[in-house]
């Protein structure tokens, strides 16, 4: 698990335990999460261009279908300028060999701000999902 202040922390925590309650009500299962007790963690996804691996706050699959990749921003995180940089290298890189699909998990207060970063980074901004509190 990321190590972060700890008011960030459990910020991080209550989105990662949100992102996880709404990907289980959309059917997904086989979940692996960072840090989450109850969970797996997920593996790193070695990325080939980079040949470094990139590691996800989570990954989840529903039957049969390609694996979500998803990441959990804070509002630090949006803060940093290239916090983008890694959605763009799973979206880029990783996904088009292995397949499946990319999700950053922000408070809803800062959805407009990820959607910009994600616009930076060349990326569909629908990567961008809000969770409700």
């Amino acid at each position: 698990m990321r190590q972060l202040p700890d008011a960030i922390q459990k910020e991080y925590v209550a989105l990662l335990s949100r992102a996880v309650e709404s990907l289980q009500q959309e059917g997904y299962e086989d979940l692996h999460v960072d840090g989450l007790a109850g969970y797996p963690d997920p593996a790193p996804l070695t990325v080939r261009v980079l040949n470094a691996p990139i590691e996800p706050d989570l990954t989840a699959q529903r039957a049969e279908q390609a694996p979500l990749v998803g990441f959990v921003e804070v509002s630090t995180d949006l803060s940093i300028e290239d916090t983008g940089r890694r959605w763009q290298w799973i979206q880029a890189h990783w996904l088009p060999e292995h397949g499946g699909s990319l999700a950053v998990f922000v408070h809803p207060e800062d959805e407009q701000r990820a959607r910009e970063i994600a616009r930076r980074w060349h990326l569909d901004e629908d990567v961008v999902r809000p969770l409700s509190s």
